[in-house]
């Protein structure tokens, strides 16, 4: 009880206090929820192994922001609605969250175009979460997971996400629900076959594909 009324304090009362603030780190500290604040100097938040099930709209007011990192967020359920406000955005880390629903992803992320790392991409059917958000996304590195790939609506949708253009990803992982149904053999196919990554890629992964021919 002690150490939860602590970690209120910290977080309720005394950090939005705190304006003149860079960098944020709040990893594994149990943390359930963070408040609203006008931390407008912020440039690196990091609450990797929290409780949080959401973040609060008002980070994407943090226009300085140039790290957020939700690495195993588990019981995170929803992004902020316009992470595409977060211009100077270089490094986003979800790596082990899973949100539950394609809308519930952010919009526009495609407007981050000074990102390096993005590791999770969920492809949702509406404008602004469509596959094509990865289209101008030149700078980013590392490895990128791509899921929900059924609701990529054909060949067109597909080759916008100009993955031949991410020269820099070494690791790419691609994921079509498994309990979906192919909408069609030779579309899903083609969608694959468009997805085509730049050459030297060193590691690929492909799961849930239905398509009867690879």
């Amino acid at each position: 009880q002690h150490f939860h009324s602590v970690t209120r304090y910290l977080i309720h009362d005394l950090l939005p206090k705190l304006k003149c603030l860079r960098e944020v780190r709040l990893c594994g500290i149990g943390i359930i929820e963070l408040p609203d604040s006008d931390l407008k100097h912020l440039r690196y938040l990091d609450v990797s192994g929290s409780r949080i099930t959401r973040l609060p709209d008002t980070v994407v007011t943090l226009y300085n922001l140039q790290v957020l990192f939700l690495k195993f967020c588990h019981q995170l359920q929803k992004l902020p609605l316009n992470i595409g406000r977060l211009v100077n955005l270089r490094h986003f880390d979800m790596t082990g969250v899973h949100i539950p629903s394609s809308e519930e992803m952010s919009l526009h992320i495609g407007k981050l175009i000074n990102l390096q790392t993005l590791s999770n991409f969920m492809v949702g059917k509406d404008c602004g979460r469509k596959i094509g958000e990865l289209k101008n996304l030149s700078h980013i590195r590392g490895a990128t997971h791509i899921s929900r790939l059924e609701n990529v609506s054909g060949v067109k949708d597909a080759r916008d996400a100009n993955l031949m253009s991410k020269e820099e990803l070494k690791e790419l992982s691609l994921e079509w629900d498994e309990s979906h149904s192919s909408q069609n053999d030779i579309v899903e196919r083609n969608v694959l076959d468009v997805m085509r990554p730049f050459k030297l890629l060193e590691r690929l992964t492909i799961s849930g594909y239905r398509s009867t021919k690879f």
